[in-house]
């Protein structure tokens, strides 16, 4: 596993530089959607961080191990529901510069990470009844938080961050393009 630590320093930092240079432009303008873009990305990336470092440092075992994981399976869930509004905006953004960009290597991570992909798709119940709400039914909540396999989280997490970067990369060459 990667340092943990370093990773969340990392991304603590980025988050603070984004939400300076997000607050300091000018809400309507190109350069505002761009940083919009960059902020909401940063936001996911740090509460990951912070999410699996808790994971990492508490080392919880058995249920507990589960349990502390639903953060990740939530946020997961809820940022891949958003990432192709993310990707329409940035390709929107481009054209609107007057040039087009490949989302060509965005797309090839997320084909090669599918079946990873998949698993986020159908982590829905687990979502439903006990990540993004308290299920009445304690017996539906548990039985969904029984689905929560952590080594099948971590391979998500993997591959999201993966595809994650690579959308980064095409929203660094349309700030690089224009001077953003």
């Amino acid at each position: 596993m990667p340092d943990i630590h370093a990773m969340h320093r990392s991304a603590h930092d980025q988050l603070n530089e984004a939400y300076d240079i997000f607050q300091k432009s000018h809400i309507g303008g190109l350069a505002h959607e761009f940083d919009a873009i960059k902020l909401q990305a940063s936001i996911f990336q740090y509460e990951i961080c912070v999410e699996l470092g808790a994971f990492v440092n508490n080392n919880p075992s058995e249920f507990a191990r589960r349990v502390s994981l639903k953060g990740v399976v939530h946020k997961l869930f809820e940022y891949n529901l958003v990432s192709n509004g993310l990707l329409r905006r940035v390709t929107a953004l481009a054209r609107s510069r007057g040039f087009e960009v490949s989302d060509e290597a965005f797309k090839n991570e997320r084909r090669k990470w599918r079946l990873q992909f998949k698993k986020l798709a159908a982590w829905s119940s687990v979502r439903n009844a006990a990540t993004g709400h308290y299920d009445r039914d304690t017996d539906a909540q548990a039985e969904a938080l029984n689905l929560i396999d952590p080594e099948e989280v971590m391979s998500v997490v993997v591959a999201f961050l993966s595809a994650n970067m690579a959308f980064l990369q095409m929203l660094r060459a349309v700030g690089r393009r224009h001077g953003t």
